[in-house]
């Protein structure tokens, strides 16, 4: 007797310098769980990072990429090539036309949200994870399931796990996200090296798509304490598991560690993790 083939689930998503990992971060999470339910999870990446097709098949799943995203042609004459079915769709770039002519292209639509402002969203399924969205409203088709707050949070298993807080904290982990733009990470490592914490040591990941790899390095061998730099690392949950407190960027990023167990606060510039 044959095995029943696994039932094919789709993911269009941006990583690159302006959209970050978030995106891409979220949806692999989701397609974790969905490999878990019998289905085989098929990427279709914009946004010219060839770190994010890796990083997919690293996890196991299929990655295709598309020359240029929406606006551009090429992004729907690639999308209306496929065979249609479940399709989640999640990024900032993805407009109400272009989910119309998905639709039309015969795409079941699973959209992942953040801020309420692209409807109407016409969709099967609509998530907002994020903290407060339960009071956004949403136009979307008649029947369409509205899933809103952080009880919808896209996170990977592979952060839960039990973490001990320090009772001072001396390891460090920055991670300031794929891009860094505003160059955050020299302004966390300014703030450690004033901070004067005895016995402290750093751990930095610099994303892929961070401009300011060099002065990163170079600033790291002025620092009076060990830095230990790491570029597009994918063990984020061994480094979070080993690490007293965390700067991050807000996003994604936050929610993991917060499932990793590291208590999170905020300040006017970045996010960070403190013990």
């Amino acid at each position: 007797m044959r095995a029943r083939p696994r039932r094919l689930i789709h993911f269009r998503v941006d990583a690159g310098a302006k959209s970050g990992y978030g995106h891409l971060s979220r949806c692999l999470a989701l397609a974790e769980a969905a490999r878990q339910a019998g289905r085989r999870p098929v990427f279709f990446l914009g946004g010219g990072l060839p770190e994010a097709a890796r990083r997919v098949r690293a996890a196991g799943f299929r990655a295709e990429t598309i020359a240029r995203s929406h606006p551009h042609r090429a992004d729907l004459d690639c999308m209306r090539r496929s065979r249609g079915g479940w399709l989640v769709v999640d990024g900032y770039n993805f407009d109400a036309s272009y989910r119309r002519a998905l639709r039309a292209a015969g795409w079941r639509l699973v959209i992942v949200d953040d801020i309420a402002d692209m409807g109407p969203y016409e969709a099967e399924l609509l998530v907002n994870p994020n903290p407060g969205s339960e009071h956004f409203p949403y136009e979307n088709a008649p029947g369409a399931l509205v899933l809103q707050g952080a009880r919808y949070a896209l996170l990977s298993s592979r952060f839960r796990r039990a973490h001990r807080i320090s009772a001072r904290a001396r390891r460090v982990l920055v991670s300031m996200g794929a891009a860094d733009l505003d160059n955050l990470s020299a302004k966390a490592l300014q703030a450690l090296r004033e901070s004067k914490i005895e016995g402290l040591r750093v751990e930095l990941l610099i994303g892929a798509a961070n401009a300011h790899g060099d002065s990163l390095w170079a600033l790291a061998k002025e620092m009076d304490f060990p830095v230990e730099l790491a570029r597009d690392a994918t063990d984020l949950p061994a480094r979070m598991a080993r690490a007293d407190l965390m700067f991050s960027a807000g996003g994604v990023s936050v929610r993991e560690a917060m499932l990793a167990g590291l208590p999170v606060d905020e300040d006017s510039e970045f996010q960070y993790m403190t013990a």
